[in-house]
């Protein structure tokens, strides 16, 4: 049987953004007639929804013995869940938390919302801002990797990217803004947001003329 041999998990530590699990690397032994091996690795945990992860772990310079396998994958379960802020007070149960990014109010929106005054915008369409629980993105994401998904009244469907991500100082909720599609008809919206694999619950917005 095996006298040691030495395990690697190659990452960064804890406290780094998007770091799920730390480095951990030693020697160890075991006496003859072992057969199983607890190898700990600290598991950074957040709040940021996303698909269940791996990470390998590597038997390396081994004396003593001889493995069919020097490698094995170890899993992280991810345990949050993505949501969608609703209002508590809307005019229905289902009313997403959402305001004009631009000007702030509330809806209904119009699609095209902007004046043609205004200025910062590359066109008049109305971006509206969605918020978001357990959402961050990772090292090197682009806002474009959030989808919001948006059922028209007419039941048509539109994928839309987000134009900004971020999170919102203070507290636990990233905000989430959106380009309103050209084609997008009056009536109310059924929204829900999409990151790293993981869909939101459902919430509404109003569209009018």
């Amino acid at each position: 049987m095996p006298d040691s041999r030495r395990a690697e998990v190659r990452c960064a530590a804890c406290g780094t953004q998007g770091v799920d699990y730390e480095t951990k690397s030693g020697a160890f032994s075991f006496q003859p007639g072992t057969t199983t091996f607890t190898i700990p690795v600290k598991i950074c945990g957040d709040t940021s929804a996303e698909a269940n992860e791996t990470f390998r772990i590597t038997l390396t310079n081994i004396t003593g013995a001889g493995f069919i396998f020097t490698q094995t994958i170890g899993t992280i379960v991810n345990d949050d869940e993505l949501g969608m802020i609703l209002e508590d007070g809307g005019p229905v149960q289902t009313q997403a938390a959402a305001i004009d990014a631009y000007f702030a109010v509330r809806d209904p929106f119009r699609v095209f919302g902007l004046p043609e005054w205004f200025v910062g915008a590359p066109d008049q369409n109305t971006r509206v801002m969605l918020f978001a629980r357990n959402l961050q993105l990772n090292p090197g994401e682009t806002a474009s990797g959030v989808i919001v998904r948006m059922v028209a009244s007419n039941s048509q469907i539109f994928d839309v990217p987000a134009e900004d991500v971020r999170l919102i100082p203070g507290t636990e909720f990233t905000q989430v803004v959106i380009k309103l599609p050209n084609t997008l008809v009056p009536g109310t919206c059924t929204v829900s947001i999409r990151a790293h694999t993981r869909i939101s619950n459902t919430g509404t917005i109003r569209i009018v003329q």
